[in-house]
């Protein structure tokens, strides 16, 4: 049986130019799939991170952050942008957590926050 990533990476060599993911006016292709899961895990790899706290909503951005994080066996808490109030800004800026965060379209921007192991999710 083919793990997800098996099937991406066949996908972008077999039709780098189709369709992979539509978010409204946004269109990613396989190939720029693929770049931008692999472009995103070295980043995190380099982090050394265990747990990952993502502060977004719904989007293209937020499965490459999720499929990247999955690769390299990073536990993922996603924090959806209406669920922020008191109480989970709060939880964005405990040492525990770090976290990644993507306007659409934009430059990657990783934050840490703090050097600990996550707490909340026993990681």
């Amino acid at each position: 049986m083919k793990t997800l990533f098996q099937k991406i990476n066949e996908r972008a060599q077999h039709y780098p130019q189709q369709t992979a993911l539509v978010s409204g006016e946004h269109i990613i292709t396989n190939r720029q799939l693929l770049a931008s899961i692999e472009e995103l895990s070295l980043q995190l790899k380099a982090t050394k991170l265990t747990c990952l706290a993502l502060y977004m909503d719904n989007s293209i951005e937020w499965i490459i952050a999720d499929l990247a994080a999955m690769q390299l066996g990073i536990t993922l808490i996603p924090i959806p942008l209406f669920l922020v109030s008191n109480n989970a800004s709060t939880s964005l800026t405990m040492p525990a957590f770090r976290r990644y965060s993507r306007k659409p379209h934009s430059a990657i921007n990783l934050t840490f926050l703090g050097n600990k192991p996550c707490r909340t999710c026993s990681c």
